[in-house]
């Protein structure tokens, strides 16, 4: 029986649930994943779970002098854990607090790989409603050190998976390191043509923040008198804005209620800023939705422009102008490219990493 080791430290997500599929999809083709995690979460198909628990922030202070040295702590254990049981290979996804975890310069597992989603883009981008803040810039300040963890442990990542082309791109302009790219959860098909009803029916999903960029989606369907459907709950920064009153928010959606929302819509709105990969505009497109979104991030990597979906500017007015011209229309015409498949996602990760069969 070949051994997997998995370490996340992830806030609940798209991100976690990239890892839960893959562990179920590890299990299935027969492989047993160990996960190690500082988060008390219950995941299926796991053969053991080691929990290391880390204190959540009070504040910023708190983080720094207390999150952050433990983190260190446990993570340094963990990778001696690791070590000692020689694991055929050893897969590290992010940290919610240092992005890229300390484990990273402690494994010696040459089959060792970070997946590599993003930056801590608080300290690249704006990234917040409240970013120019007193209270932001001096929480910026205290936990600068975060921004240096991140690149050095980054740095000292032996082997580096993105989840998009675009990410490989930041990952080499910011930390100098190169990678490969798997998408997550991506399958490449030969091009299916769909005729589909237009139900005239707007939807977007995903945490309520500024990155999302909710606000250019809903002022678009304002000059179209369309309204949104959004799936997704507040962000800490976007608790103040009111969007019962322009769109009709849901929260808290299972899955199962999800797929059937999708499937109820038309039209699904990727207008994310700089998104690494959209894994909510994959699901749009396997649920034959048509989508539009901004030629930016990652987005362009998901959506054939003219075929399962129109890319544009970020103009409002051009935007706009390009979606009335498909809401007019009875019916449309999808050129489906891509579908949702996990287990093809793992079997790369498997050639990639030469690991062998069961």
């Amino acid at each position: 029986m070949i051994n997997i080791a998995i370490f996340e430290n992830l806030n609940s997500g798209g991100a976690l649930n990239q890892v839960k599929n893959y562990i179920k999809y590890f299990s299935k083709l027969g492989y047993k994943v160990d996960l190690y995690t500082h988060t008390p979460n219950k995941i299926k198909f796991t053969n053991k779970i080691f929990y290391y628990p880390v204190p959540d922030p009070k504040n910023s202070i708190n983080e720094m002098l207390i999150t952050i040295r433990q983190l260190k702590k446990n993570q340094q254990k963990i990778a001696d854990k690791i070590n000692n049981k020689k694991y055929s290979l050893v897969l590290i996804f992010p940290c919610k607090f240092t992005q890229a975890p300390f484990i990273t310069k402690y494994i010696k597992n040459n089959k060792s790989y970070y997946f590599f989603f993003e930056t801590k883009r608080e300290f690249y981008e704006d990234t917040s409603y409240d970013y120019f803040s007193p209270k932001r810039i001096i929480a910026r300040i205290i936990r600068a050190p975060i921004k240096l963890i991140d690149k050095y442990n980054c740095i000292k990542a032996k082997n580096i998976i993105s989840n998009s082309y675009y990410s490989r791109y930041v990952l080499n302009k910011i930390y100098k390191k190169k990678s490969s790219v798997i998408y997550p959860n991506l399958k490449q098909i030969k091009t299916v043509k769909y005729k589909i009803a237009n139900q005239k029916k707007f939807l977007s999903v995903g945490l309520i923040s500024k990155l999302k960029n909710n606000n250019f989606t809903i002022e678009i369907l304002k000059l179209l008198n369309q309204k949104l459907t959004l799936i997704g709950n507040y962000s800490n920064d976007a608790h103040n804005i009111n969007y019962e009153t322009c769109c009709k928010l849901l929260s808290n959606v299972k899955d199962q209620e999800k797929i059937k929302i999708y499937k109820e819509n038309t039209f699904y709105m990727a207008n994310q800023i700089n998104e690494p990969f959209g894994l909510t505009t994959l699901e749009g497109v396997n649920y034959n939705n048509f989508v539009f979104g901004l030629n930016i991030g990652g987005t362009s990597e998901i959506i054939q422009n003219g075929l399962n979906g129109i890319l544009y500017p970020k103009n409002i007015n051009i935007s706009s102008r390009i979606i009335n011209k498909y809401l007019t229309k009875n019916r449309l015409i999808i050129y489906k490219t891509c579908i949702i498949n996990w287990e093809t996602s793992v079997k790369k990760i498997l050639d990639f990493t030469h690991t062998p069969n069961v």
